[in-house]
Order: structure tokens, then sequence, then C-alpha cells
């Protein structure tokens, strides 16, 4: 019968005197229980911790035990062959049954081109890094599934390989971006993850003229003999999280600049010269585009729900002008996003503030059937069923859809104010809604989740019905887009060198194109006038300043300047530039 053998071998063998007493044992056969086995074919892969043995064994009327047994004799002679092999060990050993006789099966990858492979290592680290960049997306490939495959050949190779050239290429980005951001979150050990994050910061900028490729290489290595890393896929705990995981962690990080990138390919364009990535990202795009073009109204009607919520909400006086009547009476195009948004503010207000709010209004037969859904049991969720039904009696088509819409709103507004009075039974209680601010920043979390929006699954949906809402805000008024972007997600902390700066920045660097002239005058708006003088002169936002407050300054700042252009037509494209 004939096997497939393999012998994984650790620590740092002579490759060359490891083949040559392979293949001196596979010309003379090899002596085995049984008789003599012959090698009918055999492969060395070497890699940072080891090597692996493919071989093919055939003998005949040899037997699983038996063909497992010469396997393991074979592996120590081979080690036995050479000063430089005797100081690794063997592994592991593997022995399956070969079907045919000739070469032995190798796994898809490793039949590909080596150029090709080394572009599909680099697409797949720019994969996990961007994925935790945009962890609001779905994205195809994780940081996850990026460090469990590693452990298969040839990837823990490549990836490795592709890992040092990338990072300094980032770190040159970021020097010349200015969008310098903390560590991002990940897997791995953090300690590790920042030490090569700064290490790849300051050999890029201490040996700026030397080859990316080159101090790449030259950067992973001397990381992995400093910290006494061995990197072996074959022996246990020692798997590839140990530099790929702070590997990715360090190139997410210095990539920040690029999180809005619409895909791998598109980040891979800023860090080579490859003509081949750049017609892959060209497609890509292409190909985003076509789905965004589709999606356009879907985006923009749930938008326009979120954008009248938060009003309602936060700044209800805004809904009285002739531009917030106007957006009352769009949400009447497609009321199906403003339903589904309607019904989570009401349950996330609580039965009771809602009860009281409809009361307190004039239209408390219109909204009836409303009053008495709230006020079912709800052990099973029929409450919400009813709910459901009863929305949509309310939102029914009509010449008085805009004022029952209207009526809606002031709903909201009254049951908000009312979550932080005693008449909310569970006032206080964690994650439960206790005030206004608290209601307008809970459906800020998973916008399209409330607003019932599924986008294409390459993309951040809830980032970009964030941003598109915060545009339809800032075309009303540049004070409520400035309070609104103080309210995003994921705006903690004191660091100005982040990726929600670099973007902000982009929306005051973008309204500065409308611009033409001195600045305006923004003494009414103060922290607006600092951050627009910043970027206009190319300098840095005020470093003691907190994230919140640069980002709401930025978004108030590139409202004024449109409003003040007189293009607030542009405000979208402000607002969602990458």
């Amino acid at each position: 019968m004939t096997f497939l053998g393999t012998i994984r071998i650790t620590g740092a063998p002579a490759l060359a005197e490891l083949t040559a007493a392979l293949e001196a044992a596979a010309e003379s056969g090899w002596e085995a229980p049984g008789g003599v086995i012959r090698i009918r074919d055999h492969r060395v892969l070497g890699h940072p911790a080891g090597a692996t043995v493919e071989l093919v064994l055939a003998g005949q009327h040899l037997e699983l035990d038996q063909a497992a047994v010469a396997l393991a004799a074979l592996g120590r002679h081979l080690l036995s062959q050479s000063p430089g092999l005797l100081a690794c060990t063997i592994s592991a050993l593997e022995i399956t049954t070969h079907a045919g006789i000739g070469r032995p099966r190798r796994s898809v990858p490793s039949l590909l081109d080596e150029e090709l492979l080394a572009l599909s290592a680099q697409y797949l680290l720019a994969a996990a890094a961007h994925s935790l960049r945009r962890r609001a997306a779905t994205p195809a490939v994780t940081a996850d599934d990026v460090v469990a495959a590693a452990t298969d050949h040839p990837w823990a190779r490549e990836l490795t390989a592709a890992l040092g050239p990338l990072l300094i290429s980032a770190a040159r980005l970021e020097a010349t971006t200015q969008a310098r951001a903390n560590l991002t979150a990940g897997g791995g050990d953090t300690a590790l993850a920042e030490e090569l994050l700064r290490r790849a910061r300051a050999t890029a900028v201490t040996h700026a003229a030397e080859d990316s490729a080159a101090q790449g290489r030259r950067l992973v290595e001397d990381f992995v003999r400093d910290h006494d890393l061995r990197w072996n896929p074959d022996v246990p705990p020692s798997g590839p999280d140990e530099l790929l995981w702070p590997g990715i962690r360090a190139l997410a990080t210095l990539t920040s600049s690029l999180s809005g990138a619409a895909s791998p390919w598109t980040l891979l364009t800023r860090l080579t010269d490859d003509e081949l990535v750049s017609e892959l990202a060209e497609r890509e795009a292409e190909r985003v585009e076509m789905s965004l073009d589709g999606e356009g109204e879907e985006v923009a009607g749930a938008a326009l729900a979120h954008a009248a919520v938060w009003l309602a909400i936060q700044r209800p006086d805004l809904l009285d002008t002739s531009e917030g009547e106007r957006l009352v009476s769009g949400l009447a195009e497609d009321v199906a996003p403003f339903h589904h948004l309607a019904y989570s503010a009401l349950l996330m207000a609580g039965a009771a503030p809602v009860t009281a709010a409809i009361e307190a209004t004039d239209a408390q037969t219109t909204f009836k059937e409303v009053t008495q859904a709230l006020g079912q049991e709800q052990p099973d969720g029929d409450a919400y069923n009813a709910l459901h039904h009863a929305l949509e009696t309310v939102l029914q088509l009509g010449e008085d859809l805009p004022a029952r819409l209207r009526q809606l709103l002031t709903i909201i507004t009254l049951s908000a104010d009312l979550t932080a009075t005693e008449l909310n039974p569970r006032r206080g209680q964690g994650g439960y809604v206790s005030s206004p601010a608290e209601l307008a920043a809970a459906l800020l979390r998973h916008p399209s989740e409330y607003a019932a929006l599924i986008l294409f699954d390459g993309l951040s949906s809830d980032a970009r019905l964030r941003l598109h809402a915060l545009a339809t805000i800032a075309a009303l008024d540049p004070s409520a887009a400035g309070s609104m972007a103080a309210a995003l997600p994921d705006l903690t902390g004191d660091a100005p060198h982040t990726e929600p700066t670099a973007r902000a920045r982009r929306w005051v660097e973008t309204a500065l194109l409308t611009w033409d002239g001195p600045l305006p005058d923004l003494d009414d708006a103060p922290d607006a006038g600092v951050i627009l003088n910043a970027v206009s002169a190319g300098t840095a936002v005020p470093t003691d300043w907190p994230l919140r407050r640069v980002v709401a300054a930025s978004a108030q700042a590139a409202a004024l300047l449109a409003h003040a252009a007189g293009r607030t037509d542009l405000l979208r494209e402000i607002f969602t530039a990458t």
C-alpha cells in the first residue's frame, strides 16, 4: 500500500542538510520491519520555527501500523545526520492512506504562483486590519479568521513575510496624515502590540529613505528575536497569535485614517505601488458604487427618519420652522423607516411616559390603539405586535398623513421629557432610558436596526446612516449638527490624534472647498472658529480638548461654512466624505 506521511520538526534546522539526508534515504530505500520501504516522493517546507517534511511511502504488504513505525524511525534518522539538525525535535507525525501512486496531494494555496501568494497575504492582512477598524460592518474576512487560518501551509510563511513591509508603509502614511490613533482593540498580547506599534512608528521615521520591504523584514525579525517569540503553528500554545495579532492590531492603528476605505483593496492602494492592486481596488469601488446607487433612496429615507426623531427629542423647536415642516412632509413619501424608528423610540421611552404624553395632546382619539397596545401584558411579546399594528393604523396614507406624523413626533418629544420624571418607573435603572439625551443616544447606537435598514454587506450601514442623518440636521441648523455629532458613539477619551478626529477634520477640509475668500466670522460659535482656523492653517486641533468637543465643533464649523457659502446642498457630500 501507499501512505502519505508528514514529519513536523521544531527548531532551526539546516534545510539543505535535511533535504540531503532525505534524498539519500529516498535513493536507497528505508529499512523497516517487514522489508524495505520506498520513498516515492518527498518535499521539505521551511517556516520561521522549523520545517515540515511531506513524503509518500510505499512497500509490498505495508500496513498502516508498520508505516507509522517507519515514519517515526525515519524522522529520528533524519535529525541524526548532521550537527545542524541535532538540536531539533519532532513535534508531530501524521500518516494517512494515499490512494494513488505519485506525488502527494498538495493544498490549493501551495499550487499558486509566489507573487499571487504574496498578494493574497497582503490582502488578508489588510482585510483583517480593516475589519477591526469597522466593527459595525459585517466583513467577509475578519482578523480572527486570518489568525486562525495562519496555521495552514503556506500562510504562516506568507503572512509573516507580508506583515513587516505593510507596517512600515502604514507608519509612513500615518506620519504624513498626522492622524495618530491609540492602539486598536483586538486579540493577542496588548503589550506586544503596543511595542510593535512603537517600533514601526520609530523605524519609519528614522529610516524614511530605506526600502520598505527590507526595513519591514528587519522590523519583524528583530521583534521576534528580542521578544523570544517561538512562532510555530505546529506546537501549541506558540501559535500565530503571538505575532499576527499584535501585527494586525498595529496595522489597523496605523491605517486609522483609511477606516472609511470601501474595501481592503482600497486600503492597499495607499500601502503599495502594485498596479494590479489599483486595478482591483477600482473594480471593487465600481461594484460598491453600483450597490450604493440602488440603496440611495433607502439610506435617504432612514436618515430622514432618524433626523426627525432626533430633532423631536433634542431640538423640537426646529420642527416648527419652514425647513422642519418640509422634513416632516418628506417622511410621508416613505413612512416605513419612520414607523420602525418611532416604534423603537416609544418602546425605549416606556409605556407610562408614552401614555401620559398621548393624554397630554389633543390626539387621544388618533392614538387610541397605541395607548391600548402599550397597556397590554407582554409575556409573549403580543404587545409589541399590537404596537406595530397600531402604528400602521396611525400612519396610513392620506392627505392628513403629515399632520399625523407631526403629532407622533410631538408625542415622542413629550415621552422623552417624561422619562426623566417619576412617571418613569424604570428611571435610574441600568439598561433603561432616564432622560431625553439617553433616548437620543440609544437610537444612534444601532440606527440601521431601529430603522429596519439592510445594506450592502461590505459596508458599515450604521456609520453611514448616522452621517447621512447628521447632514440632514446640518442643513436645518449648524448648532444642532454640533450637538448630534457630540452624541455619536465611540467618542470617549481625550486623545486628539484618533480616527474620529481625522474624520471630523475631513468634514471641515471638504467644506473649505466650497469657500472662496477670507474665513467667515464665527464669534457666535467660538469652538467651531478654533477648529476652522486650525484646519485652514494646516495645524493640529487643540490637544487638551475631549474628543466629543473636537467632533462637535468640527461638525458645526463644516455646517456653518456650507450655510455661509450657500451650498447646503453639499452637506451630504461633506459629512460622508471618506
